[in-house]
């Protein structure tokens, strides 16, 4: 029994370590996304990131390509989210590495209307520090530097060339609700589908 006893006090040891380590890992990549230098397509300039730009409470970074089909399926589900919660919640798009110029950013911005800021991070810095890998794939946090979920959208999308008649859970709108209600968010993480990110 003692032993027994021993065993589970050191995994629950283990797992708080865990738990502590990844809320300061999340910590440091925010605070560095702050320091990246991105060009804003609307604006037609060059900035630094700030997430928080218009006081929201929360932030929701999307990792975006304009020529990846989920990205365009998804657009009009981020054009939504936007607008419903735009008083507390900002969303900023992100599309990394040099493969797409402003002029095929901005005809994607056009084509499907959407109306949140996007940038251009051609270094794929803020990629490369949230080990991001596909498009979308979408991180929420506070301004308190803690990401408090990150991965797909929904469960439209199954797998790549596969997808549900209609999502039947909303990973991130549900992260936001609770979030705003000061809950904590229950599902942090959901393995999102979708195109990879260039290596270039």
């Amino acid at each position: 029994m003692n032993r027994l006893f021993h065993k589970v006090c050191v995994t629950m040891i283990m797992m708080t370590c865990a738990f502590k380590a990844s809320s300061q890992n999340s910590s440091v990549h925010v605070t560095m996304i702050n320091r990246f230098t991105v060009w804003n397509v609307k604006a037609n300039q060059q900035q630094q990131l700030n997430c928080f730009e218009d006081g929201q409470k929360l932030a929701v970074i999307v990792f975006l390509s304009p020529e990846c089909p989920l990205c365009k399926n998804y657009s009009l589900t981020l054009n939504q989210l936007s607008k419903e919660y735009s008083s507390s919640v900002r969303i900023v798009g992100i599309i990394p590495g040099k493969a797409y110029s402003t002029a095929d950013v901005k005809e994607y911005i056009d084509k499907y209307k959407i109306n949140f800021d996007i940038f251009i991070d051609s270094s794929k810095s803020i990629s490369d520090v949230l080990e991001a890998k596909v498009t979308p794939e979408v991180f929420l946090f506070r301004k308190d530097r803690v990401i408090l979920y990150h991965g797909a959208i929904d469960n439209w999308i199954k797998q790549l060339g596969m997808q549900s008649a209609m999502p039947t859970e909303f990973y991130l709108r549900d992260a936001v609700d609770m979030a705003l209600s000061d809950k904590p968010v229950l599902v942090q993480f959901k393995k999102p589908v979708g195109c990879l990110i260039n290596d270039y």
